[in-house]
């Protein structure tokens, strides 16, 4: 793969490669990913979107990865998630894998690309998230040169119920790496728990955290 040759998209603002990843949805919902039901609607969420990414290899006319900018709504106005909706279409390959520089799709195109947006929007933080426990050294990867804190504790990232009550599904509540755009550090403002709490509150799920 001849790294010159990928560059980064925003489909907002270009219907041929909007196109082409909507095309991709069907494939994306069958492919067997674990979060594979996460993308059936994303054709109605793109307008929701302050941008929304896709990686591509313009020699092979290959798309490699697609992801978002993030609030539409669901989470206060301070603040975005970054990395939205994250797919890599060779994932099955593992070539998106973390520890290979050659494929950090989101690191080297993507995440620079979306914080730039995220400074023009003029939002306080922006933060990623991942769900399983077993993964947050990636949230540690982007910590030392991109200045992605940690935090100590699980947040719920899902959209409150319908009653305005928040939703309690053990997948909603993750782990999460925020950056500052501002010295002004505003509280994330999402619900929140300790691991602790949420080991003693899903102790009878099969895929419940522990560390």
């Amino acid at each position: 793969m001849n790294y010159l040759n990928i560059k980064i998209f925003d489909i907002l603002k270009n219907d041929y490669w909007k196109k082409r990843v909507i095309q991709s949805i069907p494939k994306i919902v069958n492919s067997g990913h674990y979060n594979s039901t996460n993308y059936k609607n994303l054709e109605e969420r793109l307008p929701l979107y302050d941008c929304f990414n896709v990686v591509v290899d313009l020699e092979q006319d290959k798309m490699l990865a697609i992801s978002g900018l993030f609030n539409g709504g669901i989470f206060p106005p301070h603040t975005a998630r970054i990395l939205d909706r994250t797919y890599y279409y060779d994932w099955a390959n593992g070539l998106q894998s973390a520890w290979r520089p050659q494929f950090r799709y989101s690191s080297n195109f993507s995440l620079p690309f979306q914080e730039k947006i995220a400074l023009e929007k003029q939002y306080n933080s922006i933060f990623f998230s991942v769900q399983m426990h077993n993964s947050t050294n990636i949230l540690y990867r982007y910590k030392p040169g991109n200045k992605y804190e940690v935090l100590p504790i699980l947040y719920n990232t899902c959209p409150s119920l319908k009653n305005g009550e928040i939703n309690q599904h053990s997948l909603c509540w993750q782990n999460i790496a925020i950056k500052y755009l501002t010295n002004n550090h505003m509280e994330l403002g999402l619900p929140s728990i300790t691991l602790k709490e949420y080991n003693e509150r899903y102790s009878n799920i099969k895929s419940f955290r522990r560390r």
